[in-house]
C-alpha cells in the first residue's frame, strides 16, 4: 500500500525534467524548426542546473537529443576558455536511499534533490568547475537507486538495473559504489553484468580488456572503529568482485561467429577492474567506510557530523589522485559523446546482457546431465551382472521371484542414487541457481522414477 501510494504521488509531480522531456520531443520531431532547443539545454547545464539524460520513466536515452545538448554545451564551454574543455566524468550508483545525491551535494556543492526515499529516478548529467588543472569540468552523473522495494518482483526490474548500471558505470572516468550500512547485495548482483558490458564493448579494447571506469566503494553508516570488521569486508567485497570476474572469463557460450565459439581463459587478477586497490590503511584503499551524515536524529543535535563531511573532502581528492595517476588520459565533450552513445548501443543488445544467466543455466544441465549418466550406468552395470554377464557371478534362476530380483538390482543402485542426489542438492544450493531450483528438482525426480521403472521391467523379463 505503502509503495503503491508513493508511486502515485512520483507520477502526479510535474518537474523541470518533464519539462525538458517534451522539449526533446519536440526536436526529434522538427530539428530545423526547434534547433535552438539543444542550446538552451546546454546554457540550463552551464547555469548549474541537472540535466536528465537517461529518462527515468521508461529507461530510455535519447540519443539524438543528447549528442546535439552535448555538442552545444562544448561549444558553450569553448566560449568561457576558447578551447575545448577538458573533463573528467564522475558517476555515482547505489541501492535506492543510500545517500548517492546527499555524497554529491557535499562533495561538490551541488542542490541535487534528496529524500528519504526514492527521489532521483533516470540519470542527470550536472557539469561542475573543477579546481584542478588537469581538466576544467567534473561531468556529474546522478543516478536513480537499484533494487528499489517498490519494483521487487515487478517483469524487467533486474534488466531495469542492469542497463541502468551498465549505463553509468561504463561511460566514466570514475564511479563511486554506495552502500547503506553494510548491505552491499545489490550492487554486488549487477557488478558481474556491467563487467560483462564492458568486455564487449570497444572501449575495453582500448583499454586491454579493462573497465575505463576506476571504482570506488563507500560505505556509509557503518560503525568506523571495528577495524578488524572493516578489513574483513574489504576483503570479502574484493573475493566477490574476482569470482564475478573469473565468472565473465569462464562463461562457455556456444556462440557462433568467425573463427567458431571462443573461450576465454581465467584470470589470476581482477583483469576486468583498473587496477582495484584494497589495503589495511585506508587512506590507500579504494574501499572507504563512513560513519552516520547526522551526529544525531534528534533535534538539536541532528545537524552534520563534521567528520562525515571532511571523509567526503578527502573521497573527493583521493579519487583525483587516483585517476591521474592510473593512467587517465584527458578527454572533450567530443569524445565523452562517442564513448556515452557506444554504450548505449551496447545496451540495447538485450540477449548480450542475459549471457550471464543463459550461461548459468547451461551450467545446471550441464551438472544434471553429469549425475544422470553417473546414476544410468549404475542401472546398467548391476542389471548386466544380475543378467549373467561375464563381469558378474550372480545368475537369475527361476527360483528367484520377480520382486526379489527386483529388490537386489534396486539395492545395488541405491546407495549411487543417494550420493548423486546429494550432489544434486549441493549444486542448486548455489545462489546463482536458485532461479531453476524447483524445476531442475522435479527434473531429477522424475529422471530416478523413469530409470527405476525401466530397470525394473527389464529384471522382471528375466525371470
Amino acid at each position: 500500500m505503502y509503495y503503491r501510494a508513493k508511486g502515485e504521488h512520483v507520477d502526479q509531480m510535474l518537474g523541470l525534467e518533464h519539462l525538458w522531456r517534451e522539449l526533446s520531443h519536440m526536436f526529434a520531431a522538427d530539428p530545423s524548426t526547434n534547433g535552438d532547443l539543444p542550446m538552451l539545454a546546454a546554457q540550463h547545464l552551464v547555469d548549474g542546473f541537472p540535466l536528465e539524460i537517461l529518462d527515468g520513466d521508461v529507461a530510455m536515452f535519447h540519443k539524438l537529443w543528447v549528442e546535439r545538448v552535448l555538442v552545444e554545451l562544448n561549444k558553450c564551454l569553448h566560449a568561457v576558455l576558447e578551447r575545448d574543455p577538458k573533463v573528467l566524468v564522475l558517476s555515482i550508483i547505489g541501492v535506492q536511499s543510500s545517500g548517492k545525491s546527499t555524497l554529491l551535494n557535499l562533495m561538490f556543492g551541488t542542490q541535487l534533490k534528496t529524500s528519504a526515499g526514492k527521489c532521483t529516478r533516470g540519470v542527470y548529467l550536472q557539469v561542475v568547475k573543477s579546481e584542478w588543472s588537469d581538466y576544467d569540468y567534473v561531468l556529474l552523473l546522478d543516478t536513480e537507486g537499484i533494487r528499489a522495494p517498490e519494483y521487487f518482483g515487478l517483469k524487467g526490474a533486474q534488466s531495469h538495473d542492469n542497463r541502468l548500471a551498465t549505463f553509468t558505470v561504463l561511460p566514466v572516468d570514475a564511479c563511486i559504489v554506495m552502500a547503506a550500512n553494510e548491505e552491499d547485495s545489490g550492487f554486488k548482483e549487477v557488478l558481474p553484468m556491467v563487467m560483462l558490458a564492458s568486455k564487449k564493448s570497444a572501449m575495453a579494447e582500448e583499454h586491454g580488456g579493462q573497465m575505463q571506469a576506476k571504482l570506488f566503494f563507500v560505505y556509509r553508516s557503518v560503525d568506523t572503529n571495528d577495524t578488524k570488521k572493516l578489513l574483513m569486508n574489504q576483503r570479502k567485497l574484493q573475493e566477490d568482485l574476482r569470482q564475478a570476474s573469473l565468472e565473465i572469463a569462464n562463461l562457455q557460450i556456444n556462440e557462433v561467429e568467425e573463427g567458431g565459439p571462443q573461450v576465454r581463459q581465467p584470470p589470476s587478477t581482477l583483469d576486468s577492474l583498473q587496477k582495484f586497490r584494497i589495503d589495511s590503511d585506508e587512506e590507500k584503499s579504494d574501499v572507504k567506510f563512513f560513519g552516520n551524515l547526522k551526529k544525531s536524529n534528534v533535534p538539536p543535535f541532528d545537524v552534520p557530523d563534521d567528520e562525515y563531511g571532511n571523509k567526503v573532502v578527502k573521497l573527493r581528492k583521493y579519487i583525483n589522485n587516483r585517476v591521474l595517476h592510473g593512467g587517465w588520459e584527458s578527454h572533450g565533450l567530443k569524445a565523452w559523446t562517442k564513448y556515452l552513445c557506444m554504450v548505449w548501443d551496447c545496451i540495447a543488445d538485450a540477449n548480450f546482457l542475459n549471457r550471464i544467466e543463459y550461461a548459468h543455466y547451461l551450467e545446471l544441465l550441464t551438472e544434471l546431465g553429469r549425475c544422470q549418466l553417473i546414476v544410468g550406468r549404475k542401472w546398467l552395470e548391476e542389471f548386466k551382472i544380475l543378467e549373467g554377464t561375464p563381469q558378474g557371478a550372480i545368475r537369475s534362476n527361476l527360483e528367484m521371484s520377480t520382486t526379489v530380483l527386483m529388490q537386489t538390482l534396486e539395492s545395488k543402485v541405491e546407495d549411487t542414487i543417494k550420493e548423486e542426489t546429494r550432489e544434486v542438492d549441493k549444486f542448486l544450493q548455489q545462489k546463482q541457481y536458485q532461479k531453476w531450483k524447483v524445476e531442475a528438482t522435479s527434473r531429477w525426480d522424475d529422471f530416478c522414477s523413469g530409470q527405476k521403472r525401466h530397470w525394473m521391467k527389464c529384471a522382471g523379463e528375466l525371470v
